[in-house]
Parts: structure tokens; C-alpha cells; sequence
């Protein structure tokens, strides 16, 4: 799947990347494919010299792994960031 690039208002590079999530094994929920429909979205802007990375998951929230899934992300965010 290709990722749409549009400029935005400030004339500044936009890229999201989208993952549609057609399965998954999670061990640590009762419901081992409640991931399987959701989407996952990167937002890359450019800011000046710097690059911000947005990131959601789209229709996690209502999933009993939200709590766990979210630290998981936000380790693996800060992981990959080098923080």
C-alpha cells in the first residue's frame, strides 16, 4: 500500500503510513484477535529542521489490551526515539 503525501498549510512535507491489521496473536488478552480490523497510522511532518512522528491505533480504545497495548507503544515509541 502506497502512503498519500500532501503539503500542508505551511507548505511543509506531510507522509502517513497506514497498517490495516489482518492478524494477530496477543497471549495476554482472552480475546487473541481483538487487534484483527484495527488500524494503525504513522504521521510524519517535517518541523523545521526536526521530524515529528505522530502515531495512533485506530479502534484499540474499546479492546480489553488498551492499557496494556498502550504502554507497549508508548515503550516501543520512546525506544525507537532513543529516549
Amino acid at each position: 500500500m502506497r502512503a498519500p503525501v500532501a503539503a500542508d498549510h505551511r507548505n511543509r512535507l506531510r507522509k502517513r503510513v497506514v497498517w490495516l491489521v489482518v492478524d494477530a496473536y496477543l497471549n495476554l488478552v482472552e480475546d487473541e484477535a481483538e487487534w484483527i480490523g484495527t488500524g494503525i497510522t504513522f504521521d510524519v511532518v517535517r518541523k523545521g529542521d526536526r521530524t515529528e512522528v505522530r502515531f495512533n491505533h485506530v479502534g484499540l480504545a474499546d479492546h480489553e489490551c488498551f492499557e496494556v497495548c498502550s504502554n507497549a507503544w508508548a515503550f516501543t515509541s520512546m525506544t525507537v526515539c532513543g529516549v
